[in-house]
């Protein structure tokens, strides 16, 4: 009774007895206090299990979900008494509780007046006061105090008092009600920001113009905007009648109107004098509304203007929804990027900027009608939610967004309203907070960037005797032969083991492209150390050879093999010691020899040769990105949270260059061209692009096959190198749909999405003819008479799309169920492949983040724009060493590259930086910024052009005409695509 905590640890079934034995309530009149019992005795080792069991319970007796609240809402009072986790346990349940609240007195009373809530406010004040404190340092900048990192047990108080907010608005059937209701004169900055925000966001799109106008007053007041006020702008809205008839702009609006909002032609009907029938076309709808606007408006319920506010027009006749407000933040986004760089949404002189230029009409054509002055008082109220939400959302908890009722979920549902500047500081920020520290120096910790060592294809060795663990880009596979066996596995030709090799320095190894493999039986030369020609040419002839080291010279052995017709050999070492690389003698450079050559350790070549049965052999040699992924496999997901510009540290073997951030760059943008390369086959195009229709003919999808459990990982791998990329700002050329990025952040994927990506096929099943006519039975019957349940992905592989589809018809009857199994076959094809992206993803970047990011803010932090936009860079570049902007070499250089296409526009970036793309101009640093220095060779017209990628450094000679400069220029970026020293 006095609701203390005893420590009785008892099982869960007593609690339940308790529970369904309490049926006749106690003195008190409550119902069911078994619920209570068991929060209260429980001690708090096992307060956990007593909220477990609470959710279990709560949704099957919804007669006790006030009482167990209550109970709830009592140990949250508490919550100086316990730990952290068991509180926020606690604030879930409550949460997940209001919801299931049906209205009454009871549990608007409680949802006001329990004392927890003021308890809660008071602490939550304390507790972000403290934190900000701790986390407050010499770097943090003034402003910044707002946006510290919170710790979750703070964004758990915040979300459960906004949810309580709405949670009360629900209960009391009132809109107005949307307020957190606390004590102004206490309350510290974020909470009132989250109550106005919670304010406006409730008012967006319900039919509260009214109370919106209130907002955009007080937001001209703040921002000092008076001319843009309702007592200043009510002169200036046009009449809706103009000499009896409608005015325009009324038209216009009643015309949009009647399209978008059918409740109001009912609504109109019913309020005219006499009652009409509501209008079935627009003549009739505006003649209704003409003659309700000519009636005595001294009757509330016959003021047409409040009826068309209620329907989210506002004074100026403009009916704004999230399509328009979101074309009219596209718009300030377009407007912050200045020549001078970027300008805070929330200046003054946006307002100014606020005209609607051609370029502009043709990026935002939903705002060409509207006013000037409607613009800039919606910019008025977009400006006062962004302050609000600038300040509290570091507090709310996103973890809670697919609870429908939540704020989070209120604020992901309208987040075309933010700013992009305001979600990029958020998205900064979490990420700076969620970086790994590196050591200190002088500390023993090992630094945590981690060092890749490449090998790239036709990149002769400086030493010949380096060991194989250089060389890790070679393996040799041995699996049976398809059809070799009685089981399954053997006959698919199952991978038996998985060797590494070292290549030789000669022959069509050194030269093997990325990727690239060569397969087929493996025969045991005769005579074995093929020191003479070979005996068995019959049986080597198209195969791979095996032959036992000692038979003489390297590349005089191989040789004899290619004599033979071998296309591959094997080189089993008859000594122990490390692997190294089969080099050529002395004056003879090798090059007759185009069959590749791999030498295997010797106690690799004793497992080998101990089969008895014959096998298949495949030589592969791995590109950039699976000899990064061999090495960053088993690396923890901590150490790639690096803020730096590099993930790791990029060697590229046996190449001479100076630095890490040119060989990094290089590194990821080949990485790239192999991810969507045909040797990989980890994305295969989309079928727009191989049939040469629709949009997105330059995608990529998943493969939906790759299914190994190593494709998979690699898949994993993939999500992790998108989150290094939107830690490092190092772009990804990546060209892939909509469906990828939708899936990365949780949306669901409609038919949109596989018309985005194979038209074919989505045309197909709206079964129209060649007219657009639906098709007939008897049609359907003659042309699809063959069709079955089944279904063709994208990289051609057939699916059943019921059990036995193979064998089942598609009837006429039948053809929308065959249309909707296809398009949720598409769509899923590639589930586990996007599972797996999403995973690596969310181990770099916290899951909560995806959740704020729309899927084109999420491809561009990865991928940026594929265009390069020259006027960008020009913005973000310095000279150095006397190189003056107004030169005339310098004002060529320019034209050149504006005249380029942007695959030139590409090449140069890759030229001059190591990778393709521009950093969004919102994360340009002093770092991304292009120096132009003079020729170190000279000024000569033959003299070509020099970059270092490392530091985004280009030499640039005078050159005397625009043709030379262009000239010149090209043959650089065209002959220099990789490092090349």
């Amino acid at each position: 009774r006095r609701k203390g905590l005893l420590p009785l640890v008892l099982p869960s079934p007593v609690w339940m007895q308790i529970a369904s034995t309490g049926q006749h309530g106690n003195d008190d009149g409550e119902h069911n206090w078994g619920f209570r019992l068991e929060a209260f005795p429980l001690g708090e080792p096992t307060l956990a299990l007593a909220f477990w069991l609470a959710q279990l319970v709560v949704p099957l007796r919804h007669k006790s979900t006030l009482s167990i609240l209550e109970a709830v809402l009592d140990v949250v009072d508490k919550s100086d008494k316990l730990a952290a986790p068991h509180s926020i346990q606690a604030h879930r349940l409550a949460m997940d509780m209001m919801q299931q609240l049906v209205p009454g007195v009871e549990s608007t009373t409680l949802l006001r007046h329990h004392a927890c809530f003021a308890k809660m406010t008071h602490e939550a004040t304390l507790r972000q006061q403290w934190e900000s404190k701790q986390a407050s340092s010499a770097t943090r900048q003034p402003g910044e105090s707002t946006r510290c990192p919170h710790s979750t047990y703070l964004c758990s108080m915040a979300e459960m008092l906004a949810s309580r907010a709405l949670a009360i608005r629900k209960l009391a059937c009132d809109e107005d009600a949307l307020c957190i209701e606390i004590d102004s004169a206490s309350t510290p900055a974020w909470l009132k920001a989250l109550d106005k925000a919670m304010s406006i966001l409730g008012c967006m799109y319900r039919g509260k113009q009214r109370q919106l106008e209130t907002f955009i007053d007080e937001a001209c007041t703040l921002f000092k905007s008076d001319s843009l006020t309702s007592a200043q702008t009510v002169k200036q809205v046009a009449s809706m009648l103009q000499g009896g008839q409608l005015s325009g702009a009324a038209r216009d609006a009643l015309s949009e109107l009647f399209h978008l909002e059918p409740d109001a032609v009912t609504q109109v009907a019913r309020l005219v004098r006499p009652v009409q029938q509501a209008a079935h076309n627009k003549r009739d709808f505006l003649l209704q509304a003409q003659a309700l606007l000519m009636q005595d408006e001294t009757h509330d319920e016959c003021n047409m203007s409040d009826l068309m506010q209620s329907f989210g027009l506002d004074r100026l006749l403009v009916r704004w929804g999230p399509d328009r407000d979101g074309d009219l933040v596209m718009l300030v986004n377009m407007l912050t990027e200045t020549e001078q760089g970027l300008i805070s949404p929330l200046d003054q002189s946006m307002v100014g900027k606020m005209k609607l230029k051609e370029y502009h009409q043709r990026k935002v054509p939903r705002l060409g009608a509207v006013p000037e002055l409607a613009l800039k008082r919606r910019l008025m109220l977009l400006k006062l939610l962004n302050q609000n939400l600038d300040k509290c959302l570091v507090t709310i908890d996103f973890s809670r967004r697919t609870c429908s009722s939540s704020f989070a979920a209120s604020v992901c549902e309208l987040q075309h309203l933010l700013f992009h500047q305001t979600k990029a500081t958020l998205h900064n920020a979490v990420i700076e907070w969620t970086t790994c520290p590196q050591p200190r120096a002088g500390s023993s910790a090992t630094m945590l960037t981690r060092e890749v060592l490449i090998h790239r294809p036709a990149r002769r060795a400086r030493d010949n005797q380096e060991k194989a663990e250089h060389h890790e880009r070679w393996r040799l596979v041995i699996s049976l032969p398809p059809g070799g066996g009685d089981s399954l596995d053997q006959r698919n030709g199952s991978k038996l083991e998985e060797f590494l090799v070292a290549p030789a320095d000669f022959g069509g190894a050194r030269e093997m492209a990325a990727d690239a493999a060569v397969s087929a039986s493996l025969v045991l030369a005769d005579p074995p150390n093929g020191s003479l020609p070979l005996r068995n040419t019959k049986e080597v002839r198209g195969n791979i050879a095996l032959i036992e080291r000692g038979g003489g010279q390297f590349v005089n052995v191989v040789r004899r093999a290619q004599q033979a017709g071998a296309i591959g050999v094997v080189m089993a070492d008859s000594k122990e010691g490390p692997l190294f690389l089969m080099s050529t003698e002395l004056g003879n450079s090798g090059d007759e020899v185009t069959i590749p050559a791999v030498l295997l350790s010797l106690s690799d070549s004793m497992l080998l040769l101990m089969r008895q049965h014959p096998v298949r052999a495949t030589i592969s040699g791995d590109g950039v990105l699976m000899q990064t992924y061999r090495q960053l496999r088993y690396v923890a997901s901590v150490r790639l949270r690096q803020r730096d510009e590099m993930g790791w540290r990029v060697k590229f073997q046996g190449e001479g260059h100076h630095g890490y951030q040119g060989p990094y760059r290089e590194a990821m943008s080949a990485l790239c061209a192999e991810l969507q390369s045909p040797q990989l086959q980890l994305f295969v195009p989309c079928a727009n692009a191989v049939g040469l229709v629709g949009d997105n003919r330059d995608k990529f999808v998943p493969r939906p096959s790759a299914c190994s459990d190593e494709l998979l990982d690699t898949f994993y791998f993939v999500g992790q190198l998108m989150g290094v990329a939107m830690r490092t700002r190092n772009l990804l050329n990546l060209d892939l749909p909509s469906m990828v990025w939708k899936s990365l952040i949780g949306m669901e994927l409609d038919e949109e999405d596989l018309k985005a990506t194979d038209f074919s096929c989505w045309n197909a099943l709206q079964f129209r003819d060649h007219d657009g006519q639906a098709i007939t039975a008897t049609t359907f019957e003659e042309l699809l008479h063959d069709v079955r349940f089944t279904c063709c992905l994208t990289d051609g592989c057939e699916v059943a799309l019921l059990p036995d589809g193979s064998s089942i018809p598609v009837t006429y009857q039948r053809r929308d169920e065959y249309a909707r199994l296809v398009i949720k076959a598409r769509l899923c094809e590639s589930e586990s492949q996007l599972s797996k992206m999403r995973c690596g993803l969310c181990s770099v970047i916290p899951e909560q983040l995806l959740g704020f990011m729309t899927w084109e803010e999420l491809e561009r932090r990865v991928c940026g724009s594929p265009e390069v936009d020259i006027s960008s860079l020009k913005r973000h570049t310095q000279y150095r060493q006397g190189v003056d902007k107004n030169s005339p070499h310098i004002k060529m250089f320019w034209e050149v590259l504006e005249s380029f296409c942007q695959a030139d526009r590409r090449l140069f970036l890759r030229f001059a930086w190591g990778r393709e793309r521009l950093p969004l101009e919102s994360e340009y640093t002093m770092d991304h910024d292009m120096k132009v220095f003079p020729s170190d060779r000279g000024e000569g017209d033959n003299v070509l052009p020099e970059a270092e990628t490392c530091f985004f450094i280009i030499k640039l000679p005078r050159y005397r005409t625009k043709e030379l400069m262009h000239d010149n220029l090209y043959a650089a970026i065209t002959a220099c695509r990789e490092i090349n020293y």
